[in-house]
């Protein structure tokens, strides 16, 4: 069992336009009324629609006179919402500043190939640079290339090379459009051995409302969806005390926790979220504890 807590990106360069078209920047000399909608870029990189007629009023932390929507095109990649992502024609280019990282993850993406290149900043050293493809097709003939789908690699890169101060760049490239929902990465902790019994239990949970309607009609509308995964995990009991300090300190911190850590294991085992709870009975040599995961929506 592997949990790398997610790094916070410092962008440096990207194919996405830091303003998001059609949408208003923020300006402090305006007179805003209910229902316009802006964007705030540095810091936040978010749009937020006006509930208050307001001047002068910064969206930043003012949920009296802004609700805070969503990220801009530029951020979505790197957002907490699996529901948002951020789409452009043929090709999506991120470089962003890394330290100690040796895990990268791609949720919701949609591209043919990605490119990954980490790049020592002290002695400018390039540790990676490698393409990899992110759909297989086996074509033997014209029905298949007709008919038959491409199957979906996974898209979850481990034991990638470490250094204090790195640049990594990514590019996902297709001949369509190109989504990505998360891009994340961390430096792994490992937490000990995945148990097959009690067996790891992976799900998807839906957000869902009910609404009445005038003629007393029920309407369901699902909102979103997340993952959660439960899961067993052997550890020396003398280990105890380091490993409830390490869960104290992710708590509410977004993380990879890679359940199956085995060559072409399960992708369902991955899950990008955060530590909802975890049980511990204690044994005299060895302990066996449970984690309960939530993804993001």
């Amino acid at each position: 069992m592997t949990i790398a807590p997610r790094q916070t990106p410092i962008i440096t360069d990207s194919n996405i336009d830091e303003v998001e078209a059609g949408i208003a920047v923020w300006d402090d000399s305006a007179d805003y009324v209910f229902g316009n909608e802006v964007q705030l870029n540095a810091p936040t990189h978010r749009k937020y629609k006006c509930i208050k007629d307001n001047t002068n009023q910064n969206p930043l932390n003012n949920s009296e006179y802004w609700l805070n929507m969503e990220a801009t095109l530029y951020y979505k990649a790197f957002d907490e919402l699996a529901s948002s992502k951020c789409i452009n024609d043929s090709q999506i280019y991120y470089k962003f500043t890394t330290s100690d990282i040796d895990l990268l993850m791609f949720e919701g993406v949609k591209a043919q190939t990605v490119r990954i290149k980490i790049t020592n900043n002290e002695n400018s050293e390039i540790m990676l640079d490698e393409t990899s493809d992110l759909i297989k097709r086996d074509v033997y003939d014209w029905f298949d290339w007709q008919y038959v789908q491409a199957e979906k690699i996974s898209s979850f890169f481990k034991k990638l090379p470490m250094a204090f101060n790195t640049s990594m760049e990514i590019w996902l490239d297709s001949s369509n459009d190109v989504e990505i929902g998360h891009m994340v990465f961390g430096r792994s902790r490992n937490y000990g051995m995945t148990l097959a019994e009690p067996s790891p239990v992976t799900s998807r949970r839906s957000l869902t409302s009910k609404e009445r309607d005038e003629w007393g009609n029920i309407i369901t509308r699902r909102k979103a969806r997340f993952k959660r995964m439960t899961i067993n995990i052997l550890i020396d009991s003398s280990a105890i005390d380091l490993i409830e300090n390490r869960l104290e300190e992710i708590v509410d911190t977004p993380c990879i926790f890679v359940g199956d850590e085995s060559e072409g294991g399960y992708r369902s085992l991955l899950i990008y979220g955060e530590l909802r709870d975890h049980d511990m009975p204690i044994g005299s040599t060895k302990t066996q504890y449970q984690l309960d995961v939530e993804g993001y929506i």
